[in-house]
């Protein structure tokens, strides 16, 4: 079956909605690990609350002085953003969200999916990789969260596209998003998205290496 054929399947399936989980990658938490107190005398018997206590303190002033050298602090990770922003202005990929007016964890996981979206997944997307192409459906159609401007036609385009592909990498829930995202679409919104996904096949050239007619 050529491709079209693929994606005419994929749009017949969107008859049910099946509800799934987030696919939106999270923050990893932080890799700083407390270091060993050499200067505290060794106990003899089971520590004491004081004891503990103190070496709780020690370990994470230890810590704090040694922050996890892969994790970046909002400011390079608005710039980031800003940079992706820039670059892309003028070729029509996703405008990314403000995170301004949000607040604590919301701010937070907003920040990150900024940043994780321009630094990662619409370039990594964009060179085939099945797992960054699912990342940027969800924010696509989702919002992620603030971190990119909702485009959920945009969204069901990338969904349509990866149950196509027929990466190894694929597994059921690539059928259940589609369908869920899909097919909350009008007909007209759902047929304008097939029409989307088929020029990402023209766009990537890792899918036109491996020959997929239209």
């Amino acid at each position: 079956m050529n491709l079209r054929g693929i994606l005419y399947v994929g749009v017949i399936a969107l008859g049910g909605l099946v509800l799934i989980g987030s696919l939106l990658p999270q923050p990893s938490p932080s890799a700083a690990s407390s270091a060993p107190v050499s200067s505290l005398p060794a106990s003899t018997g089971p520590a004491t609350d004081d004891e503990a206590q103190l070496k709780a303190l020690v370990s994470s002033v230890v810590a704090s002085a040694h922050p996890a050298d892969d994790e970046p602090s909002e400011a390079q990770m608005d710039a980031v953003a800003r940079r992706y922003e820039v670059a892309h202005q003028r070729d029509g990929a996703p405008q990314l969200g403000s995170c301004t007016l949000l607040k604590g964890s919301e701010h937070d996981a907003c920040v990150v999916a900024r940043y994780t979206f321009a630094k990662n997944d619409w370039r990594l997307a964009r060179a085939g990789d099945i797992s960054a192409a699912r990342n940027v459906a969800w924010c696509l159609s989702t919002g992620c969260g603030g971190g990119v401007a909702p485009q959920p036609i945009r969204g069901c385009a990338w969904r349509l596209f990866i149950f196509a592909y027929g990466s190894p990498d694929q597994d059921s829930s690539d059928g259940e998003n589609m369908k869920q995202e899909c097919g909350a679409l009008a007909q007209t919104d759902q047929l304008m998205a097939k029409s989307q996904s088929l020029q990402l096949f023209d766009q990537i050239p890792a899918l036109r290496d491996r020959g997929y007619d239209d």
